[in-house]
């Protein structure tokens, strides 16, 4: 389960996440796939990411993709693909 704030003030928004994430763990006995839920956790997770003054980014749920933590697959596209003149439907899809 994830934390995540947002408050809109006339000074501007406010964006906040908790850093929790579990992962769950897959082992195969007998050619069967047995998961484990929530057996592994960190407290360091980046859920709540900056694109510039207009545009945050806050996730939840998987906590990866393809084997890539789901912070790596955010912090790429904003080095590489986000553009300052991006909408916040730009940057949505």
């Amino acid at each position: 389960m994830s934390l995540i704030i947002t408050v809109s003030t006339s000074e501007g928004i406010i964006m906040a996440s908790d850093s929790r994430a579990t992962y769950d763990k897959t082992d195969c006995i007998d050619n069967h796939s047995i998961i484990s839920h929530g057996v592994h956790f960190t407290n360091t997770a980046y859920k709540t990411f900056l694109c510039d003054n207009r545009i945050g980014i806050s996730t939840c749920g998987s906590g990866n993709i393809r084997g890539k933590s789901i912070a790596s697959h955010i912090e790429n596209y904003i080095n590489n693909e986000y553009s300052e003149h991006d909408t916040v439907e730009m940057t949505a899809q």
